[in-house]
């Protein structure tokens, strides 16, 4: 009777014991400092050099933050300086990955250099994937970076104060809450891609400068061979000479609209609008209106239905732009 209660209690402490042995580990893991370090030393590891992290302080549960971790992919390299941040691990346990920071801001870096790589796919034309979702929900709100650069080649730009918002799942990716001070001005942004074929993307903008404020909505396909879909854009109170000084003073309204049609590669309306028209010896366009159909062909821009009110009078026609040259 003793060796059979014996039995029956080791076979109920062998469950519990892998489950405090379980416990351990994941406390190990998500707790302490050197269980973060083995995770990321793990990712290093088996990244075949793609990945390489920095001095690593913190735990994943309360907070973390690398001093320097590098990313090389086919297309880019990426580097950040001084990320912090923590996992929501309440969210974990509903089967969602929700990345936050270690204050209200959420995830944080001083310092972000993205190098774009100049490759050509082997064989022509690099197949799409098949699919780019994510295997679970993810959730990384409030991501401060103070400054971003990116290279191509001899080309250079700058943004700082970039801050938005990501989800993802198995169908969709999410940007919202975008905004960021460029060389061009200060943008916001709202930006939606499929998870599937076509992988459709879908941005609504805006860009502000003290010359004046631009929206724009644009649908595009990345990886079909004509990509545009349909792109809005209109522009309020542009004053062209505070563009440049040598030209003239104006008050433009504009507005573009269109689409990707069997013939062309955009096909649309030009509508513009001058709030303040004048001689052009006053240093003003003498154009208050203009409306044009038009039409973007391989190289070739086709303007028709062109309808300008002048201050001396309304001017109509046709005519077409073609570019040459190398």
């Amino acid at each position: 009777m003793r060796r059979t209660l014996k039995w029956l209690l080791a076979l109920f402490a062998l469950p519990a014991l892998l489950v405090l042995a379980v416990a351990a580990a994941a406390w190990w893991l998500v707790g302490t400092q050197s269980g973060l370090a083995w995770a990321l030393g793990e990712a290093a590891e088996r990244s075949e050099g793609r990945l390489e992290v920095g001095r690593v302080q913190g735990t994943l549960l309360g907070g973390f933050s690398i001093e320097e971790l590098r990313v090389k992919t086919d297309a880019a390299i990426v580097q950040a300086r001084e990320l912090s941040a923590r996992l929501d691990l309440i969210a974990l346990s509903t089967a969602t990955l929700a990345v936050k920071g270690l204050e209200e801001e959420g995830l944080q870096a001083s310092h972000v250099a993205v190098e774009l790589l100049a490759t050509e796919p082997k064989g022509g034309t690099a197949a799409p994937p098949a699919r780019l979702g994510v295997p679970l929900p993810v959730e990384i709100p409030k991501v401060r970076i103070a400054g971003v650069s990116v290279r191509r080649g001899a080309d250079a730009y700058a943004l700082t104060e970039l801050r938005f918002s990501y989800s993802g799942n198995a169908t969709e990716h999410r940007l919202h809450d975008v905004t960021a001070q460029t060389p061009w001005g200060n943008v916001a942004l709202e930006a939606t891609m499929g998870a599937a074929a076509p992988f459709r993307v879908e941005a609504r903008g805006s860009l502000e400068r003290p010359e004046g404020r631009a929206n724009a909505y644009v649908r595009v396909q990345p990886f079909a061979a004509q990509k545009l879909e349909a792109l809005q854009l209109d522009a309020e109170n542009l004053d062209l000479s505070r563009f440049q000084a040598s030209l003239p003073s104006t008050s433009l309204t504009v507005q573009l609209s269109g689409e990707a049609t069997r013939e062309a590669l955009f096909a649309g309306t030009l509508r513009a609008a001058n709030g303040t028209p004048g001689a052009l010896d006053r240093n003003r366009v003498p154009v208050v209106a203009l409306d044009a159909a038009l039409a973007l062909q391989d190289e070739t821009l086709q303007i028709r239905a062109l309808d300008a009110l002048a201050a001396g009078g309304r001017v109509s026609g046709s005519g077409r732009l073609e570019r040459t040259g190398a």
